[in-house]
């Protein structure tokens, strides 16, 4: 989930749902004499690349994406994001594309695509989200039959990707929704921890970050019982664009850091 929930993942994530846009300053409390700030919001398109690295087994994959402005079939503005990932670990490789449409006005995604590799299989998760928390899904396997099933999550669901983007134009104070990976049901909180400058591609950077907790959910909304509580750390660029420069995690035998390799104009400027 550390990929995708970046995407990001996923992405990782994209939890990032991951789940990489150019952000505008968060509007500050309106006052009657003076100009409304931009909604925060990505400057499109933009496209970044990502290197991931555990802390003994060095590089173990790699992950780029991309954002673009299009037109809805009403003619409103949407996000769409695309991205691709690989790597191994342990001796288990994975290569994967997504995909997610994300409505800014609505702050909402309305569908979204996971296609994996496996090694051993390949699987394709599609999800459209018609009305906030209602999600129509369709799973594709190569070695098993097809399956649609619908999800009630009680509130607008995100994919890793999506989720990544909402955080970036989310305003200050902790946010929680639902995020699906696949078939995999997680309640994400991002809570905001004190700003930090951090030492990125040779330059000090501001950054903004935040702790992700994911807590695994089957599809009654009860806590699973398979899977385990996740944790990331993830630093945004304290700019316009917020842009993701890294996310930590723990994994076996030491952690997994995703961090940006793609120079971002102006990442560093305040």
């Amino acid at each position: 989930m550390a990929r995708s929930l970046l995407l990001m993942t996923a992405c990782l994530t994209t939890l990032q749902a991951g789940c990489a846009t150019a952000v505008a300053p968060a509007a500050a409390p309106a006052i009657s004499s003076a100009p409304t700030l931009p909604t925060p919001g990505p400057r499109l398109p933009e496209q970044l690349s990502y290197r991931i690295t555990h802390s003994l087994a060095g590089h173990v994959g790699d992950l780029s994406f991309a954002v673009v402005a299009t037109r809805g079939a009403q003619g409103q503005t949407l996000w769409t994001g695309t991205g691709q990932g690989g790597g191994s670990f342990m001796g288990f490789g994975t290569k994967s594309h997504f995909s997610t449409t994300f409505d800014p006005k609505a702050r909402q995604a309305q569908a979204w695509s996971l296609h994996r590799d496996t090694g051993s299989a390949i699987i394709i998760d599609e999800a459209a989200q018609a009305q906030p928390g209602v999600v129509s899904t369709h799973r594709q396997r190569s070695d098993k039959p097809e399956e649609w099933a619908t999800l009630q999550a009680g509130a607008a669901t995100f994919d890793p990707l999506a989720f990544l983007i909402a955080l970036r134009t989310h305003g200050d104070g902790e946010w929680t929704a639902p995020v699906l990976e696949g078939r995999a049901l997680w309640s994400v909180t991002a809570t905001p921890v004190n700003p930090e400058t951090i030492l990125w591609a040779g330059q000090s950077v501001k950054t903004l970050r935040y702790r992700l907790s994911a807590v695994p959910l089957d599809w009654q909304g009860q806590r699973s019982k398979t899977r385990k509580l996740r944790t990331f750390d993830v630093w945004l660029a304290n700019t316009a664009e917020r842009t993701p420069l890294a996310l930590k995690t723990s994994a076996p035998l030491g952690e997994v850091r995703v961090e940006l390799q793609q120079q971002a104009p102006r990442v560093a400027q305040r």
